[in-house]
């Protein structure tokens, strides 16, 4: 039981882990994750540092906390969490520490956060590296107690917050392909971290 805070997010309440939970361990092994329906009941799932390609927790209607950060995503699909309070899936790169590959010293490129390369552009992946740049779309799902988004380090090119009236706080990027982005639906917001390609008009 207890609460769990990640060093790196300072602005980010504390987080309720001691009920209906399952952590996957920061282990690079785990791919699919198909059969986590099989789990009706599950309210919060940790499945960082994994090589999942596909998240697909749709129906999941107790699930509140999701963080699947630094995994190989392409497509996440949270349609009927109607619970959903908390999603994390941060991009960037890990890299292995001496002869232990799941102590990763890990940076989310592009955002300013973590150590290393700072410039999403300039950063080449190689060595024993494993690059999370991976997700291009992300679709929140109409959870009216949805609060928080971490999608530091992802690609992306769509991303869609209008159904989410409570949203307090966001970390996303590098986004690409906008000239204006919309967050007049999002009146509760009060930490704002988005990393655009383009200057916004």
């Amino acid at each position: 039981t207890g609460s769990y805070t990640d060093g790196g997010w300072s602005d980010s309440p504390g987080i309720d882990f001691s009920s209906n939970y399952l952590n996957c361990g920061e282990v690079r092994t785990i791919t699919d994750i198909t059969g986590i329906k099989a789990f009706g009941c599950l309210v919060n799932l940790l499945g960082r540092g994994q090589l999942i390609t596909s998240a697909d927790l749709s129906g999941m209607q107790y699930l509140k906390r999701v963080d699947i950060t630094r995994n190989l995503l392409t497509s996440v699909d949270l349609t009927g969490c109607v619970s959903l309070e908390s999603f994390h899936a941060g991009g960037g790169m890990t890299i292995s520490c001496g002869n232990n590959p799941a102590s990763c010293a890990w940076g989310e490129i592009g955002t300013g956060y973590g150590w290393g390369c700072t410039t999403y552009a300039g950063c080449i992946c190689d060595g024993d590296c494993v690059d999370h740049r991976t997700l291009t779309s992300f679709s929140a799902p109409d959870s009216p107690d949805l609060k928080q988004i971490y999608l530091a380090g992802q690609p992306l090119t769509s991303i869609d917050l209008s159904n989410n009236t409570k949203l307090e706080w966001i970390v996303a990027g590098p986004i690409s392909g906008y000239t204006t982005f919309d967050l007049s639906a999002n009146n509760e917001l009060r930490y704002i971290f988005l990393v655009f390609t383009s200057s916004l008009t």
